[in-house]
């Protein structure tokens, strides 16, 4: 009974927003209503509790996400033209397409288009440069559902800033993030999530690499109740390179489990992950690092790392890494550590002039900057981090 409820107050919420892909949008909730959630015994699933999260709860009346983007001339948008839309948001609830990217169909990805607000779907012109920037805020309600996709066509550079900001309100994000990187395109793409400390997140960002492309991810996270990232990357064809980064901050009871799973489906790719967490109080982080090749596959190279701060005695910080190898002409190594901040730094920088938090404060800073200068972020805003996250820390 409660079900159906829920299922009357989602089609109510389309039927409301009345867009232009209403069709769609009721084809993705008759599939959601014979869909349940990922099973505790799935392996991306099985370290979050989503009976936390409070559907009967969700209302979605009055939800207000506020999508701004920042981008020149050099691009089309396909939402004038519906039928080539319709095609990219199939990706994330029919079967028979999400097959050919070896993507996965679960509960979120279809809730995502059953409850789309904010859509849009950038293609850039071939051989031309082009920096977008895309910022989501929320204004109120509880369910945010944004779905964005950008296609760098043929020889393109494409640098591309995405900022989410929450609302100090218990609320439902559920994203998708698509980059189409078509032969010899360039992409640089940084994600920063500011996540209060009452929201729950679900986020997907899928990357599509034809040959020889060069993709590039960062993801910077930190609040939210508990949820899940995901970092998808399907290297389709030969002489392919990705690389993806990312940094979670957690404090208080905040969950978060990213998943960065890479596959490669043709020769001579390479990729290379690096994820670092800093963790304090009761908070926890999960890094899963997912390498994937399949048969007959050669000259690929692959690696990732995992580093953590645990800063509390009750804080936790865990790595899985999973490497499914089939192929014999393959590299792949993974490595982790995990531990408190060096009393010999701290004690060294004291001898310094510095203060013990000031010293703390230093290395946690240090412990990330890393990964900040190898975003593409303007130095304004790589500060403007730094300065946000020192405030935090």
């Amino acid at each position: 009974m409660q079900q159906t409820i829920i299922q009357d107050r989602f089609l109510k919420f389309i039927e409301n927003k009345n867009h232009p892909i209403k069709d769609i949008q009721i084809e993705a909730l008759e599939l959601f209503n014979k869909t349940s959630l990922p099973p505790v015994y799935h392996e991306s699933w099985r370290k979050i509790n989503l009976n936390l999260i409070p559907f009967d709860n969700l209302k979605l009346t009055d939800s207000n996400l506020d999508t701004t983007i920042k981008v020149s001339d050099n691009y089309k948008s396909l939402e004038n033209s519906i039928e080539d839309l319709k095609k990219i948001l199939k990706i994330n609830y029919a079967s028979f397409i999400a097959e050919q990217f070896h993507f996965e169909i679960d509960y979120f990805t279809i809730l995502n288009i059953a409850l789309i607000q904010n859509f849009n779907i950038i293609d850039i012109s071939k051989n031309t440069k082009e920096t977008i920037k895309v910022t989501h805020k929320a204004i109120s309600g509880d369910g945010f559902f944004p779905f964005t996709v950008i296609i760098a066509n043929e020889g393109s550079e494409v640098d591309i800033i995405e900022e989410i900001h929450g609302i100090e309100e218990q609320a439902l994000w559920n994203s998708s993030f698509y980059i189409i990187a078509k032969s010899n395109s360039r992409v640089k793409y940084t994600t920063i999530r500011y996540h209060s400390d009452y929201e729950f997140h679900f986020h997907k960002i899928r990357v599509i690499q034809h040959r020889d492309s060069y993709v590039h991810c960062s993801v910077f996270h930190t609040g939210g109740i508990t949820g899940k990232g995901f970092v998808q990357a399907r290297l389709l064809e030969e002489n392919i390179e990705f690389r993806g980064i990312g940094f979670f901050f957690g404090e208080k009871g905040h969950f978060h489990n990213m998943e960065m799973d890479v596959q490669h489906l043709n020769h001579n790719e390479t990729s290379s992950l690096l994820y670092k967490t800093i963790v304090k109080d009761r908070s926890h982080s999960v890094f899963i690092g997912k390498l994937e090749t399949p048969h007959k596959i050669k000259g690929v190279n692959s690696h990732q790392l995992n580093h953590n701060l645990i800063l509390s005695k009750k804080a936790k910080a865990e790595s899985l890494p999973w490497l499914i190898v089939r192929s014999e002409d393959v590299s792949c190594e993974h490595g982790a550590t995990a531990g408190d901040l060096d009393e010999e730094a701290i004690f060294y920088l004291q001898t310094r002039g510095l203060n013990e938090r000031e010293a703390k404060k230093l290395l946690m800073i240090g412990f990330i900057y890393d990964l900040i200068q190898e975003s593409n972020l303007t130095e304004e805003e790589k500060e403007h981090y730094l300065d946000y996250l020192s405030k935090k820390i």
